[in-house]
């Protein structure tokens, strides 16, 4: 027999709250030892006998990993019964003939572990779903309020206080949001919490992707805090101001925006082939996003499509060669349903078209591209030149209803750079959907040269609009006779269509011409 010293952790001592961050054999279930005479025997508690009687926090993928760990700690839930018994590495089990008695033990284990690893645990093992039969999911933003924006505040200033950081002044705080400023101009100005509150708030609106959501990723915003400390020491300042909190941002997207510059430098030599300015048939400006693990960018990327007489056969060159996902070949095919239902399959069942994004050598996936390759094809078909000043991204449906995509502040900056680099024109600017609007949050840079009228934000729903904005002529309506008007995009590509059709018809009636003449 003996007493364990239990660690309690909580503010409640009746109810400790044990995590444990390695929970192998030992650590969790306690180990034994050989000791001195008179006690041949040393016990010592394991975060299990720690927790009795309140709760014990793992992460999932921890005991997972552990040899022996999931089997005995299973064991011990169901029997309510605590082994503490010798680990064997080399064999992955319990060993040892001598063992101190079974412990009673009665507390809650909390597993902690990433989206789908419930699911995951419950189709492989059985008995996983009866042990832990509360199942919570909590998601990775917050809704913008009084409270949540307090909770910001409040933990800025702690973190302050705790790592003797320099104190942020109220234009330092807003700052660490790139749209701080408007922020703070709705408060009241002798609120001096609720100021400091608003520039975190704001870059974890940008980081959760919705203006009115905020990431709770306290470690992201403590960490920028952190950083515009150390600029504002280096520079012998005793406050954090808006200048500390921009600078520590641009040293944050410095150290990993290597590849960013790398295309931007592509671009502008002229090595990577994009127009920002012209007109040119059946070539758009696609949008595309590149994720690192802990940053992305916004990256333009040319589309191509051509089309000429054919089987009715839209060739995706990306899926072709086994470069393209699952979700990009969706797209795809609700592109062709979508054209289908234009023009009817006897019309479409005369060309042939061809996708592609050019000078793409690596995987893509999405179905951001959607509109933009049902754009591409349309001018190919209409033979109308798409203007090359916009850029566009946005999915569809099969009734060219227009859908929300990702990355979309990423998307607009990555296009704004590049129009930078080659020359702005006051013309240029991006087509989004209408749905992406709430969750823009755009640098300073690009905020100012929309507002200078040196960049514009088209705003859409429906691909008729797009393809409007970008051919420069009426899309054109379905008359009840079945036609569409003359002049209109719509109209140029049925007629088109319907001169390959009879191209297409052409062989067969030459041939049985010839064979009426034999006989």
């Amino acid at each position: 027999e003996f007493q364990a010293q239990v660690v309690k952790t909580a503010i409640d001592d009746t109810c400790p709250v044990v995590i444990e961050t390695n929970p192998n054999f030992g650590n969790l279930f306690g180990t034994v030892s050989a000791g001195d005479v008179p006690a041949p025997l040393q016990v010592h508690p394991g975060a299990l006998l720690r927790a009795e009687g309140g709760y014990l926090v793992l992460r999932c993928h921890d005991v997972l990993r552990e040899p022996g760990v999931w089997t005995q700690l299973k064991r011990v839930l169901q029997s309510g019964l605590l082994e503490i018994r010798e680990f064997d590495h080399g064999a992955g089990a319990a060993t040892g003939s001598l063992q101190p008695q079974s412990i009673p033990i009665d507390l809650k284990v909390v597993l902690i572990g990433e989206p789908g690893v419930y699911e995951t645990l419950a189709i492989e093992d059985v008995q996983f779903p009866r042990l832990f039969k509360v199942h919570a999911e909590f998601d990775s933003t917050i809704a913008v309020n009084k409270r949540n924006l307090s909770r910001y505040a409040d933990y800025l200033q702690w973190l302050v206080e705790v790592e003797e950081l320099k104190p942020l002044t109220a234009d330092g705080m807003a700052a660490i949001a790139e749209y701080g400023r408007i922020m703070v101009g709705e408060l009241e100005r002798d609120a001096r919490p609720r100021l400091l509150l608003l520039g975190c708030a704001e870059y974890g609106a940008r980081c959760a992707g919705r203006r009115d959501r905020l990431i709770t990723r306290y470690s992201e915003i403590g960490d920028l805090a952190r950083e515009a400390s150390f600029v504002a020491a280096s520079e012998g300042r005793r406050k954090i101001t808006r200048e500390h909190v921009e600078r520590a941002t641009l040293l944050q997207r410095h150290r990993h925006d290597l590849a960013q510059e790398l295309t931007e430098r592509g671009y502008a030599s002229g090595y990577m082939r994009l127009s920002t300015k012209g007109r040119a048939v059946g070539q758009i400006n696609a949008l595309t996003v590149i994720a690192y693990a802990d940053s992305e960018f916004g990256m333009p990327a040319r589309l191509s499509a051509a089309a000429y007489p054919g089987n009715g056969e839209i060739l995706d060159v990306e899926r072709d060669v086994n470069l393209a996902g699952n979700l990009h070949a969706k797209g795809m095919l609700i592109m062709s349903s979508y054209l289908r239902a234009r023009f009817g399959p006897k019309a479409l069942h005369s060309f042939t078209g061809a996708l592609t994004f050019e000078q793409n050598y690596g995987q893509i996936d999405g179905d951001s591209a959607t509109l933009a390759e049902a754009c591409a094809l349309i001018s190919a078909l209409s033979n109308l030149p798409i203007t090359q000043e916009l850029a566009i991204t946005g999915s569809m449906n099969q009734f060219g209803e227009v859908q929300p995509i990702g990355g979309i502040n990423a998307k607009i900056e990555g296009f704004f750079a590049t129009c930078e680099l080659q020359g702005l024109t006051g013309n240029q600017g991006v087509i989004i959907p209408k749905q992406n609007v709430q969750q823009l949050m755009l640098s300073e840079v690009v905020v100012l040269a929309i507002k200078s009228g040196q960049f514009r934000l088209l705003v859409i729903d429906h691909v008729d609009q797009a393809l409007e904005l970008l051919l420069g002529k009426p899309a054109g309506q379905l008359s009840k006779k079945g036609n569409y008007t003359k002049g209109t995009v719509f109209g140029r590509v049925n007629r088109r269509l319907l001169e390959w059709s009879q191209l297409h018809d052409l062989p067969e009636s030459t041939d049985k011409g010839a064979e009426k003449k034999s006989r």
